[in-house]
């Protein structure tokens, strides 16, 4: 960078609190740099008990903390390097995408057992369930504990 010019560069991914990815080399080892957002997590109106879902792997956490525009603090680890997500609102007036309207399941790929807290609040447990089906319940949470099924797709 030259007295006087700025340089930019797109944030690619959030790798944790300290380190970012850029789309090119802009930052010198000790330099000093701001990076600006108009479409972080706070803009956004994410909110604690949003529903972070993996597009790349499958899985999906919630929301405990929004820390700030870039950093969202999540009950579990579900986020690996260069993976993708969207986020699904736990707030009904925030919108389109709202997790509490509850998700369908297409069940996977082998036969088995399906424990789920429903949009109602209650917990179920299903038994026997057949792989390669639509289970047409409205489904807010599947239980890790109970559930052996695998690769179960949620469908909002």
């Amino acid at each position: 960078m030259t007295s006087g010019t700025i340089d930019t560069a797109l944030v690619t991914f959030v790798e944790d609190n300290n380190t970012l990815v850029l789309d090119k080399d802009i930052a010198v080892s000790g330099q000093t740099f701001r990076v600006e957002s108009e479409e972080g997590f706070i803009t956004k109106r994410v909110m604690i008990g949003d529903i972070v879902y993996n597009t790349t792997d499958g899985n999906a956490a919630t929301v405990i903390l929004v820390d700030d525009n870039e950093t969202l603090t999540l009950n579990a680890n579900i986020m690996a390097s260069g993976e993708d997500f969207i986020i699904y609102s736990a707030s009904p007036q925030k919108g389109v995408q709202d997790a509490n309207n509850g998700c369908v399941l297409y069940l996977g790929d082998t036969d088995g057992n399906l424990k789920v807290t429903t949009v109602a609040g209650n917990v179920v447990e299903f038994k026997g369930l057949k792989a390669g089906a639509f289970f047409p319940v409205q489904i807010i949470k599947v239980h890790e504990t109970g559930t052996s099924l695998t690769n179960i797709v949620a469908l909002w």
